[in-house]
């Protein structure tokens, strides 16, 4: 069946400050369905705008449709609309609509409507062109749904007349991003801020599969101090599942840097396993231990033991030989007090020192900055690991 299409604008020409409306109707025949589908508009033979038809209660539907500066060409624009018709009526042509396009404007068109965000990123180009003659900067600016950032390089693009600049589109996944369907706003202004475009971007995203593991890392500073050799201080850490992983997972710790030439290094220990549940932390300690500096007595104070001894040795003999008559206990007292005076003095003419060679004897923990490295492996297979660093500095 025959159908009939027209149309009006509500301006006769473009401005800065709005759009075009396009409106009109489709009529089929009296007491048959109103006519269903779509319209197009369109300007020596270019589409510059679509619409799809509302039916009515009678045999007629309408539509409506807006247009810009950016969208029609320079000077005056005739513009047909199109009913493409259905399955009932055949398609017809609207009168002709004239709209004058004296503005030079810009637009923004993407190389694809909708991307699929299979990893962490995802990218697109945003061409800015120019329409009608125009030229000069456009600032670019992006916004996206909650679960994905984007960002726009060059944010800003110079347009020459008739020319077309890329700006390269981003887009990432965040923390919170789960499988669905997303979608980022693309904004461009011109330096006068009269014409402004936007450009929607849809972005699918799958399934997102994580990797089933886990992660190491020490608690806050991730550092270890200790104020001297002979003391020690300990580490929390944190063992943080990721994907699906869930069991036990061994940890070992060892010194992987120390000072140049240090001696009796630190010594760790991590309390192990741990046991991850799905998405459940666990924690861990790391003990760390140094050497105090210990030391034997040597040299001269020694001596006055085995001069004083020495000297009661003769003072016994002496008064051995006395003769029989003369030995008394008061004159064994005197002799044995006065060598034991006697061989002190000799001993204490030299100094005493503390030596940290022979047996038993050490340095202590060499003084300085370490690095002990916590390993954890998954107890099941062996074949997943993770390690975390741990500065330690004696002092």
């Amino acid at each position: 069946m025959a159908s009939s299409t027209t149309a009006s604008a509500s301006a006769s020409a473009t401005s800065p400050s709005g759009l075009v409306t396009i409106s009109g109707t489709v009529t089929g025949q009296s007491g048959h369905p109103a006519p269903t589908g779509v319209v197009a508009a369109a300007a020596d033979g270019y589409e510059v705008g679509e619409a799809t038809i509302v039916a009515g209660t009678g045999s007629t539907s309408t539509f409506t449709m807006l247009v810009s500066s950016g969208t029609l060409a320079a000077g005056n624009n005739a513009i047909n609309v199109e009913y493409t018709g259905d399955v009932n009526y055949q398609p017809s042509w609207s009168n002709t609509i004239n709209i004058a396009n004296p503005l030079s404007d810009f637009s923004l068109v993407t190389t694809a409507a909708a991307v699929t965000e299979a990893s962490s990123a995802a990218t697109d180009t945003i061409n800015v062109n120019s329409v009608s003659g125009f030229s000069g900067a456009v600032a670019l600016t992006c916004s996206a749904t909650s679960g994905i950032t984007c960002s726009l390089s060059p944010s800003s693009v110079t347009l020459a007349t008739g020319g077309s600049v890329g700006a390269a589109l981003t887009l990432n996944t965040t923390n919170v991003t789960t499988t669905g369907v997303y979608s980022a706003l693309v904004t461009g202004k011109d330096s006068t801020g009269q014409y402004v475009h936007t450009l929607n971007i849809v972005i699918n995203v799958p399934t997102i599969t994580t990797t089933a593991g886990f992660t190491l890392a020490a608690n806050g500073s991730g550092a270890i101090i200790i104020a001297s050799p002979g003391g020690s201080d300990s580490a929390p850490l944190t063992v943080t599942p990721t994907g699906t992983f869930t069991g036990a997972v061994n940890l070992t710790c060892a010194v992987t840097s120390s000072p140049s030439s240090a001696s009796d290094l630190p010594t760790c220990a991590v309390t192990t396993p741990v046991t991850l549940a799905a998405s459940t932390a666990s924690s861990a300690t790391l003990t760390v231990n140094t050497t105090a500096q210990t030391g034997v007595l040597t040299g001269e104070p020694l001596n006055w033991i085995r001069n004083a001894g020495g000297t009661v040795l003769a003072a016994l003999v002496m008064f051995a030989l006395l003769p029989t008559r003369r030995r008394r206990l008061p004159a064994l007292l005197a002799i044995l007090t006065v060598a034991l005076v006697l061989g002190a003095a000799a001993g204490c003419g030299g100094k005493g020192t503390t030596q940290s060679g022979g047996s038993g004897a050490s340095g202590g923990t060499t003084t300085g900055g370490y690095v002990v490295t916590v390993t954890g492996t998954d107890a099941a297979t062996g074949k997943i690991t993770s390690s975390a660093p741990v500065t330690v500095t004696v002092n």
